[in-house]
């Protein structure tokens, strides 16, 4: 245990060393004590040793990644009708879902897997997401056994934001197995590819001006992901996953509902043959060449309702309430 000098020492070197040295001119001056766990300059030496970004290995391809919420294993309960289980019962080892964050500028092999997994014919994938550091290397390994997509979702559009855009996505796996890692990269990961911006869009509907759209809400679609079965040597979904779109909005500004009303009235005159396909491109920062196209077919109106505004920065204009049957992205050819 240090003594009480020391300690009134090093006190006063914190909070009141220059007292001393005025009081006493002779008096030797107090040396700082050393970094240990817990003080500032520990902390700083801890955290320039995290990681510095996050890699997804899909099909020996490396997909850089912008967020990645990390992947947790919990233990849950066989009994299954949440009664108590039996003492020499086992638990069930679960793999929880967790999200990443990707640019719109796709790996192949992930931009194939999204694709598959629109279309209803995506198979489970192996895989791994590895922490990188600032040298370049590997730290730890999360080993990802027949991963499935659960959602993908592009966050909210509007003209006036400054936001950086990328796909979100949430993926599931049957099991999950946490590595150390210490290899060197030999491809060049963890660079910051160009990001999309939320504000860089251009909407297309048949029949409908669309070119004072302000914003277009967050567009998500659900998969509801079937059980795997056995079939010979290989591990594959027994039956097409159910795709779900969840309703979206675009709010037009100063626009005139006569197209819009047209479109409503048509719905509810003739339900689903109304359809029509609603077509978003995400564009570069020169807003002419498209990074990636959504197609949302059999899209028909829920609700049309007007804004009002009392604030003279802004302006009225009308929210359209959409669905769709299906979603469909494209992307250019790397």
């Amino acid at each position: 245990m240090p003594s009480a000098s020391n300690l009134l020492l090093t006190f006063l070197s914190l909070f009141g060393g220059d007292g001393l040295a005025q009081g006493d001119p002779k008096a030797p001056p107090v040396a700082p004590p050393p970094a240990t766990a817990g003080t500032a300059q520990a902390t700083a030496v801890r955290r320039n040793t995290g990681a510095n970004s996050f890699v997804l290995e899909l099909d020996g391809q490396q997909q850089s990644l912008h967020r990645f919420n990390g992947t947790a294993q919990r233990l849950e309960s066989q009994s299954g009708d949440g009664s108590a289980v039996r003492r020499s019962a086992l638990p069930a080892l679960r793999c929880e879902d967790f999200t990443v964050d990707a640019p719109l500028q796709l790996e192949p092999a992930l931009a194939k897997w999204l694709g598959e997994a629109l279309s209803g014919t995506a198979k489970l994938k192996d895989g791994s997401i590895q922490a990188i550091d600032v040298g370049g290397k590997s730290t730890i390994i999360h080993r990802l056994r027949e991963m499935a997509i659960r959602s993908i979702t592009l966050p909210k559009l509007d003209g006036a934001s400054k936001e950086a855009l990328d796909l979100r996505i949430v993926l599931g796996a049957t099991s999950l197995k946490w590595e150390e890692g210490g290899e060197a990269q030999t491809a060049k990961v963890g660079a910051k590819s160009k990001s999309a911006m939320a504000s860089n869009f251009r909407l297309k509907i048949d029949g409908i001006n669309c070119d004072r759209v302000r914003s277009i809400g967050a567009i998500e679609a659900q998969f509801q992901i079937a059980a795997p079965s056995i079939t010979g040597k290989e591990r594959e979904r027994s039956g097409s996953p159910t795709v779900r779109i969840t309703p979206f909005q675009v709010e037009f500004a100063e626009t005139s509902p006569k197209e819009l009303v047209a479109w409503f009235d048509d719905t509810v005159a003739k339900g689903p043959a109304a359809a029509r396909t609603v077509k978003i491109e995400l564009l570069d920062a020169t807003m002419k060449n498209v990074i990636a196209t959504l197609s949302l077919d059999g899209a028909t109106p829920s609700r049309l309702a007007s804004i009002g505004s009392s604030d003279r920065e802004s302006t009225a204009g009308f929210v359209l309430e959409l669905g769709a049957t299906s979603l469909k992205l494209d992307f250019p050819t790397k």
